[in-house]
């Protein structure tokens, strides 16, 4: 349920969605911030198994209003290190990253290996519409998205199967699917880890997606911004600004770009 369109019709929408899901078991969003970052944990062979999901910035839950479960929020870390106390594994779903960008951002990198090291066992990514690698760090998987499952076109997406042996989570494989017309199915094609995190590749490739991203997109956002201020002698939006610098993926996309255009190391 942590995703960034889940008030996408407002509050009475998102508690709308959430009263048509009872009897579902849900994670990451909730009508308060104490169902919001709850985890649900299951029992199965003598092994217990926990869950939390959580979004990057957005409509994250609040002490007054329901949301999501926003990760980078310090309850959320508090979460993790609390779970792992009670469970033999724990499975993390996080929402986040830059769309239709086949890399993740270092950013994230850095704070997915962080919540391995926090006691993650598996961590399952999604958001930005398209398949990204996944790696091995500390002996734990990290797939940084799966791509789209169904989004209403010819998607292609990953989906993951794993077991729980030994109290260890064991890939088993890594499923191709693709969408057409109106089904789901799935794809002969092998699915193959495009080792685009291996140095000293991963950063120029950033580095040039960045720059890309920028120019189809930030300095559009940005500029027409300045431009209806001036011409249209209309206030910037200060709101709309502040939300979409808070938002973890533009802000760290931003920053990588002014950073490499002012030489900053």
């Amino acid at each position: 349920m942590a995703n960034n369109h889940i008030w996408d019709f407002g509050e009475n929408g998102f508690k709308r969605t959430v009263d048509e899901l009872k009897g579902c078991v849900l994670i990451g969003a909730g009508k308060n911030i104490e169902d919001s970052y709850k985890e649900v944990i299951f029992s199965k062979n003598m092994t217990k198994i926990g869950f939390l999901a959580a979004a990057e910035w957005g409509f994250g839950a609040s002490e007054n209003s329901g949301g999501f479960a926003w990760l980078n929020h310090d309850q959320f870390e508090v979460k993790i290190k609390n779970i792992r106390k009670m469970v033999d594994i724990l499975i993390v779903q996080l929402h986040a990253g830059l769309e239709l960008v086949d890399i993740p951002l270092p950013e994230w990198r850095q704070k997915y290996k962080h919540f391995i090291d926090l006691g993650v066992d598996l961590i399952i990514g999604h958001h930005p519409h398209i398949v990204q690698p996944w790696e091995k760090y500390r002996g734990k998987y990290i797939f940084y998205s799966l791509g789209n499952f169904y989004f209403g076109k010819n998607d292609k997406s990953i989906a993951v199967s794993v077991s729980i042996k030994n109290r260890s989570i064991v890939l088993n494989k890594i499923i191709s699917i693709e969408a057409e017309k109106n089904s789901i199915i799935i794809s002969k094609n092998k699915v193959v880890n495009n080792n685009k995190l291996t140095e000293p590749k991963y950063i120029k490739s950033v580095t040039k997606e960045i720059n890309k991203v920028w120019k189809e997109r930030y300095q559009k956002y940005y500029e027409g911004m300045v431009t209806q201020s001036i011409f249209r002698n209309k206030k910037i939006n200060e709101n709309m600004l502040r939300h979409n610098l808070r938002i973890e993926t533009h802000l760290f996309s931003t920053f990588r770009y002014l950073a490499q255009k002012t030489n900053e190391k």
